[in-house]
């Protein structure tokens, strides 16, 4: 009946509603304690956080290699268990070249099949795989955020919502980064010019 119907309508919004509170009031948490470091400590508090509010196994956040913008180097790898070993790879072959064209990767399932090339994938029997592109405030590539399972995840609704809230804070902070080394590089610049010139007055007159 029209009733009955409405009424099941009502449950089902009422409990959509409660399971949004509740990643908000996730989310919330995570951020609170992922905001509070920089640099390394930052990608790690973030890989955890967002391992944890998955339930995925893996969380990657990788940056593209300014001297070869044909490979990546990751920043911090593992879940809210354990950390793993940061490594390079070639995009060549993995979700990355897809994300790299601008395209976000969404897969439920079945994802090493897709890209046999991809023997992380492979080695770690990934099957669901969400990655998303890292982007400055110029809209350039910075990297990519991964979030992969050793299962199946049908239902990508959840991570859909958390993702841009975790993307905000990672492109926040390896944008951050790079204007520190800028910053830093060019002070050194300065330095050493103000040491040469120093140097040079202190040259005996050659005449």
């Amino acid at each position: 009946s029209e009733a009955l119907e409405r009424k099941t309508q009502e449950k089902a919004l009422a409990f959509s509603r409660e399971q949004y509170e509740v990643l908000l009031s996730q989310v919330s948490k995570a951020i609170a304690g992922v905001s509070k470091k920089t640099g390394e400590q930052f990608f790690v508090s973030l890989v955890r956080s967002l391992s944890a509010s998955l339930g995925f196994s893996f969380v990657v956040i990788a940056e593209v290699q300014a001297e070869n913008p044909e490979r990546m180097s990751t920043l911090a790898v593992g879940n809210d268990k354990q950390m793993s070993a940061n490594f390079t790879f070639d995009i060549q072959g993995t979700p990355c070249e897809n994300l790299l064209k601008r395209r976000d990767c969404f897969y439920s399932e079945k994802v090493a099949e897709l890209y046999p090339l991809d023997t992380w994938l492979r080695d770690n029997k990934i099957e669901s795989y969400i990655g998303v592109l890292l982007l400055n405030s110029a809209w350039d590539i910075l990297g990519v955020l991964i979030a992969c399972h050793d299962a199946p995840k049908k239902n990508l609704t959840h991570p859909r919502l958390i993702f841009p809230f975790f993307s905000a804070m990672a492109e926040a902070e390896m944008e951050r980064r790079r204007y520190e080394k800028a910053f830093l590089k060019e002070n050194a610049l300065v330095r050493l010019s103000k040491s040469i010139a120093v140097a040079s007055n202190d040259l005996p007159d050659m005449e």
